[in-house]
């Protein structure tokens, strides 16, 4: 994936990235976990890639490291 994605945190596009419940709580970090190196890679902390997961699983459920990318991208378009 060439496009850029700027290191931020989720609130800094305005996204709520609260922690997750005790049954979303292994999803996210295993969705952080497997997206840690691609979005390291990328300027991203370790605590970023956990914000973003938790932003992520709360709003779809579960989801791919590549859908946890997309929804970055999307979210730093502004194409909420």
């Amino acid at each position: 994936m060439s496009e850029r994605l700027d290191p931020e945190r989720p609130a800094d596009e305005d996204v709520d990235a609260t922690y997750p419940d005790a049954d979303q709580q292994e999803g996210v970090h295993l969705l952080a976990n497997q997206a840690a190196d691609r979005l390291a890679d990328r300027g991203f902390t370790r605590e970023q890639v956990f914000e973003w997961a938790a932003a992520y699983v709360e709003r779809e459920g579960v989801g791919t490291v590549d859908g946890l990318i997309a929804f970055i991208r999307q979210k730093e378009s502004n194409d909420t």
